[in-house]
């Protein structure tokens, strides 16, 4: 440190105790301030810094040459171009690179999990904690690849209330031949109603080509057994709800279709009935025509129907797959929308309940803060004071506080139970549109996405407000008779309506132009007298940066690996 008087000038720090200082010069810098310690070290520290003299110059003010810079942006671009021919980077999707395969290896069994036991789910929700009676398979899944693989990750993805485990695999690298086998546990909750029976096996790994690693995707599916979801029970003679398919081809008998239900020889047992119970209770009953080509579908549970109405058209496919008459399935009676609408309300008023409460929560948390400073400040004060009931009210915030947490806890249970209750529906109401309108596959897909028939997967936008954009994104454009329909405007915002009167509105009317013949065109194709338009498929947004495939986005795709 320096000093001029009682002033400091300048002060450094040194990593030793100097017991010598002495000012020097060396090669014309001076100023040096050389340190000596008790051990001989020696040390030079350099009081200050010399300033730059230098200045930049004054740039000189001059016209831009637009023309000039476009013929040179063009020059340069043609040279960027004609360097990327023959190196596109396109996504390795080789097929055969990675082969997978599963087998059901045992039928499903009757199990009883205890306090404490848990499966992993695909779903947010990942334990199952209660005891109660589920059914349980093991599918062994085989993963084989031609060539060198490393970073392997195998997860499965299912939906609720099908849990698997384990639901993750990883393997460091996998040789080209070899042939890894794994056994998947699958387990059946009865906590709420199946939609479908399918699994999604994903394998995410790094092949080596070239000297070039490149990251890739095989995903396979899993197509689990009916008997997993449910079990057999006497029919039922009545129902209160009821969907008939009509077909075009001889009746068959219900035990051919659906072998794993037959029951022993019994005389009292209806030749012509089949009768299934859900693990949530639920039972669908299935009935076949003896004298006509129609197979019914009844229950007391119009979303349990959602699960056999697939399973029945899809069996019957597969029996008639080899005849000389090709299958076809219809539904002519009308759509069951009084059904459908009374379960899109319940998940809309459960909605409205939930933002309620819980903007009655943040109003009681404001309440509870303003309780404690204010008792803060008595208890502060040196002078004692009255508290004025400021306890007894701070004691009565916290209990309504904690109450309206707890119900927002049992709403967001029961909103997950309406979820897959609409998920279900939802997929009943676009199958049998399918069948009613005779829409091909392409057409099923997209309509499957204008109805989001995977609610639950759902977590910025409720399934209300996309479905409205969605349905009046179709009606003015591929299903507008003008071809520029301004009845229908699509919302320029994602907000919550006030009701759900609008939506099912424009959901009668998109419902009544697809059965009259009106088509979802994406390929800008003519069909009938309905306008071709460009409209672009409906994606989803995902806010997550990254975000694999589920069930529902490949479940209709097939398996392409």
């Amino acid at each position: 440190m320096v000093y001029d008087n009682m002033r400091m000038e300048w002060t450094a720090q040194v990593s030793h105790s100097p017991v010598a200082v002495r000012i020097g010069k060396f090669e014309g810098l001076k100023g040096v301030v050389v340190t000596l310690d008790e051990v001989g070290h020696v040390t030079c520290s350099y009081m200050g810094t010399d300033p730059s003299h230098f200045s930049p110059p004054t740039p000189q003010a001059r016209e831009m040459n637009y023309e000039k810079l476009e013929k040179e942006y063009k020059e340069l671009h043609k040279i960027v171009k004609e360097s990327l021919k023959g190196s596109e980077v396109t996504p390795v999707r080789k097929q055969g690179v990675v082969t997978i395969t599963s087998e059901v290896v045992e039928k499903p069994r009757v199990i009883m999990l205890s306090d404490g036991d848990h499966v992993s789910s695909g779903e947010g929700d990942s334990q199952q904690s209660r005891a109660a009676i589920q059914l349980c398979c093991e599918v062994m899944v085989e993963l084989s690849t031609d060539h060198m693989i490393s970073d392997v990750v195998l997860t499965v993805d299912t939906d609720q209330p099908l849990a698997v485990h384990p639901c993750i695999f990883r393997w460091n690298q996998i040789a080209a031949g070899d042939v890894n086998p794994i056994t998947l546990t699958f387990v059946c909750t009865p906590n709420m109603l199946p939609a479908h029976t399918l699994a999604v096996v994903t394998v995410m790994y790094t092949l080596s080509q070239s000297a070039v690693a490149h990251p890739a995707i095989t995903q396979h599916l899993i197509t689990l057994p009916l008997s997993l979801y449910c079990r057999p029970v006497a029919p039922a003679k009545n129902a209160e709800h009821k969907v008939t398919i009509d077909t075009n081809c001889p009746p068959v008998s219900l035990f051919t279709l659906f072998p794993e239900f037959s029951v022993c020889d019994d005389e009292t047992v209806p030749q012509n009935a089949i009768g299934f119970q859900l693990l949530p209770g639920a039972e669908v009953t299935l009935v076949v025509s003896k004298t006509s080509e129609r197979y019914r579908l009844q229950s007391d549970c119009f979303e349990a129907l959602a699960l056999f109405e697939a399973e029945l058209v899809k069996r019957l496919t597969q029996h008639y797959d080899e005849s000389a008459t090709p299958f076809k399935a219809s539904f002519s009676d009308p759509l069951p929308l009084k059904e459908y609408f009374e379960i899109i309300d319940s998940h809309f008023q459960l909605r409205v309940e939930r933002e309620q409460h819980l903007i009655a929560v943040e109003q009681h948390a404001q309440q509870f803060r303003a309780i404690q400073k204010r008792l803060l400040t008595r208890f502060k004060d040196k002078t004692p004071s009255s508290l004025q009931h400021l306890d007894t009210l701070l004691d009565g915030t916290f209990l309504q506080l904690m109450a309206l947490s707890e119900r927002c806890e049992s709403i967001e249970q029961e909103l997950t139970v309406i979820k897959k209750k609409l998920s279900c529906a939802s997929h009943l109401i676009t199958d049998l549109l399918w069948l009613s309108a005779g829409m091909s596959e392409e057409e099923h897909k997209i309509l499957r996405a204008c109805l989001h028939v995977n609610p639950d997967h759902m977590t910025d936008q409720g399934w209300e407000e996309m479905t409205t954009s969605s349905v009046m994104y179709m009606l003015v454009t591929c299903l507008s008779k003008t071809g520029n329909d301004q009845q229908f405007a699509v919302p320029a915002s994602l907000e919550m309506p006030g009701d759900t009167g609008k939506l099912k509105k424009h959901l009668t009317v998109f419902f009544d132009q697809l059965v009259k013949g009106g088509r979802l065109n994406t390929s800008g194709e003519l069909s009938g007298n309905w306008p071709a338009v460009r409209a672009g498929s409906h994606d989803v947004k995902k806010r997550t940066p990254v975000s694999l495939p589920t069930v529902n986005d490949v479940m209709s795709e097939g398996n392409d690996d």
